[in-house]
């Protein structure tokens, strides 16, 4: 009788423990999560559309009253894709991307001075493809992502238009596996890392 008292004794101090574990009595056994923080805001989202969520910002007005909004309440950096206010879609002619970014950064610095501008999609064009394998020339910086940055690095001082920029160490294909979404390289991404620092421009890798 006396040691199924103890076993039991033992076995509500495991459920006690436990209870502190997953009632966030206790540190996270993680201790990296005592580590700074950074929230970054991500208002236009990435390959969905307002089919998907009806309240998707996609206009100059909606996206920066979502990044004030996240600013005031501790955000520090903002991730976005410039969208056609149209159709709210992202792929769109360089030059009408460009206008949309400028538009959209002036916007968010009036609400948000000191936020951190996060660049996400920074290619231009696809790889090229030789038979099935990509061309890696193809996948240098200067072909895939230096007609975007260059421009941007012209729009203002101290890269304040692309201050962080995201690169893609991935492969992914939309429907069957001819329709190429994206694709990089060891080659691609050492292209792309030594150029951007190059420019003093800091690296987001952003794989998936």
């Amino acid at each position: 009788m006396a040691q199924h008292s103890s076993a039991l004794s033992g076995l509500d101090l495991v459920i006690e423990e436990s209870k502190k574990v997953f009632d966030g009595r206790r540190d996270p056994i993680d201790h990296a999560m005592g580590k700074k923080l950074i929230i970054n805001i991500a208002a236009s989202g990435g390959f969905v559309d307002r089919r998907h969520n009806p309240h998707l910002p996609i206009t100059t007005q909606e996206v920066a009253k979502e990044v004030k909004a996240a600013y005031q309440a501790g955000a520090t950096m903002w991730h976005f894709h410039p969208r056609n206010p149209k159709d709210g879609m992202i792929f769109m002619p360089l030059e009408e991307r460009l206008r949309i970014h400028r538009q959209w950064c002036d916007s968010v610095f009036a609400v948000a001075p000191d936020i951190i501008t996060d660049v996400g999609a920074i290619y231009t064009s696809p790889p090229q493809l030789n038979g099935r394998v990509a061309d890696e020339k193809s996948l240098l910086a200067e072909t895939r992502i230096a007609p975007l940055i260059e421009p941007l690095i012209r729009m203002g001082a101290d890269n304040r238009y692309v201050e962080i920029a995201i690169i893609l160490p991935f492969t992914g294909t939309l429907g069957s596996d001819t329709n190429l979404l994206g694709f990089n390289s060891k080659t691609g991404v050492v292209s792309e890392v030594k150029y951007l620092q190059s420019k003093g421009i800091r690296v987001e890798l952003s794989p998936f």
